[in-house]
């Protein structure tokens, strides 16, 4: 128990390995009792844990919304991420079923999370839909990484970051990707198969929060995946930081805008009165 208001069943386990493990956060109120918010971290598919998202977690729990953060399996010579993919839809059914025993019947979320996270949550959505134990509703996320195949964002701004992005990428992948087999049909498509670009025919409605100096993944890379979703008819919005590099850490203004508009977000797709907005989707 946090408080009077919200209960924290922590460090549940979703399956074998020791990084399946999640929190979950459940408001004794809830604005929705059909509707999660699901957050992935980041940390180039090979670093990082859950406990960074443990203020937004506090944050949108508070406000009513059922939320979890889970761990996944790092990318490495056994796991790609397609094994993440799948430790989502682990976590899932868990998050599912021990929502389930306090009452609450969940059948849709909202996914969010930043750069790894952000690529997980989006490539989730737009491909496991089907077999997902929830309906992926919408995703609202910061600094993707969407087209793995594009020069700006295997060289970056400057290309500090080429060939350490050609090594964890080799790893997403299960393929060898160096500079010189990226031009193989071989290494090309194994890019586009983990790149949420390939699959917008699919997308969900989508929001990013990126910032103009990302130094890992420029601006112009994910203006163009906005530009493709609009062009299927794709509901999407973005917050630009205009002085923040890949930690957004340098805006408060965008960081207010976006918080405004994660709230109008949540309000259309998992609060309890927002059939219209489900409708369109």
């Amino acid at each position: 128990m946090i408080n009077d208001n919200v209960t924290l069943c922590g460090n549940l386990a979703y399956g074998p390995h020791e990084r399946n493990r999640l929190d979950l956060y459940l408001p004794a109120a809830p604005q929705s009792r059909d509707g999660l918010i699901l957050i992935i971290h980041g940390g180039g598919w090979t670093a990082g844990d859950r406990t960074i998202h443990i203020p937004d977690a506090e944050y949108w729990s508070a406000r009513g919304y059922i939320c979890a953060i889970m761990d996944y399996r790092y990318v490495s010579e056994i796991y790609t991420v397609f094994d993440e993919l799948d430790d989502i839809t682990a976590a899932l059914s868990t998050v599912k079923a021990t929502c389930a025993a306090s009452g609450y019947a969940l059948t849709r979320m909202l996914l969010s999370g930043g750069s790894a996270g952000a690529h997980l949550a989006l490539l989730y959505a737009y491909t496991r839909a089907a077999d997902a134990p929830l309906r992926p509703a919408a995703v609202f996320c910061d600094c993707p990484p969407v087209d793995c195949t594009s020069p700006d964002f295997l060289i970056g701004l400057n290309g500090e970051f080429e060939n350490w992005k050609y090594g964890v990428l080799s790893a997403c992948c299960g393929t060898a990707v160096t500079r010189e087999t990226l031009p193989s049909a071989p290494v090309q498509a194994a890019l586009r198969a983990i790149s949420p670009l390939t699959y917008i025919a699919h997308a969900v409605p989508t929001a990013i929060c990126h910032g103009v100096k990302d130094e890992l993944i420029p601006y112009a890379h994910v203006l163009r995946f906005l530009d493709a979703l609009r062009a299927q008819g794709v509901r999407c919005d973005l917050v630009t930081y205009p002085q923040s590099g890949h930690a957004l850490d340098r805006d408060p203004d965008a960081a207010a805008q976006a918080m405004a508009l994660m709230q109008r977000w949540l309000a259309d797709f998992l609060a309890s009165d927002c059939t219209t907005a489900l409708s369109n989707t």
